[in-house]
């Protein structure tokens, strides 16, 4: 007979597992000692609660630039954005669609590393099979977070600098800005996102809206 470990035995003992790689590294291994670092390190501080400020569902207005003399092109799009592993991660999915790109999805992952003391952001799309890493710090006055990356454009096959500038503060909402730099030119602002909270009200007034369509349609 077949019996399964409860999950926290089996966590337990992926835990014991990684002793033997830490351990010999410092002849005065106290376990006491890993569970305090652990803790300090491993528990959510209040860089979490500023990623926990944009849980909820967002309504996007969405603005890029292709060149610095391009004119823009707009779309809108929505943002739902949710916490995992208690509080430790944010996680986002984020669509839209427009002539120029048709339907478009993309999910962002962002922690913030209390060892490092830096945020760190991935992001995956439907129009990329990489993944692009930013890793950045908050502003002095905590108005806004700016990421940083090096990342190989597909069309001209430079590594081209990107930075990511997140503001934060107002609770219903926020904008994402992205600026890129071309070797031997100038930064030059790529895409704008304005974020706007759907509010609870709003969301019940579209629910009745789909349930009035789909019994007139029946």
């Amino acid at each position: 007979m077949n019996v399964m470990p409860h999950p926290k035995t089996l966590a337990g003992a992926a835990c014991l597992a990684l002793l033997p790689l830490i351990a010999p590294a410092q002849e005065d291994f106290d376990p006491a000692r890993m569970e305090e670092v652990v803790r300090k390190y491993g528990t959510p501080g209040k860089e979490h609660k500023i990623l926990a400020s944009w849980v909820g569902t967002w309504k996007t207005e969405n603005t890029y630039w292709m060149t610095p003399e391009a004119p823009p092109m707009k779309s809108i799009g929505q943002s739902r954005c949710r916490m995992l592993m208690k509080g430790r991660y944010l996680s986002e999915l984020f669509s839209s669609e427009s002539p120029e790109f048709g339907k478009f999805e993309g999910r962002a992952t962002v922690a913030y590393d209390r060892l490092n003391k830096e945020y760190i952001h991935t992001w995956i799309d439907t129009m990329n099979t990489g993944m692009m890493i930013s890793r950045g710090k908050a502003s002095e006055g905590g108005k806004s977070v700016e990421f940083k990356t090096v990342h190989k454009d597909s069309l001209t096959m430079q590594e081209l600098k990107i930075r990511m500038v997140s503001h934060i503060g107002d609770p219903r909402e926020r904008k994402l800005e992205m600026f890129l730099t071309y070797p031997g030119k100038e930064e030059f602002k790529h895409m704008q996102i304005v974020y706007t909270k759907v509010t609870r009200a709003q969301k019940n007034k579209k629910k009745n809206e789909r349930k009035a369509e789909d019994s007139a349609g029946s």
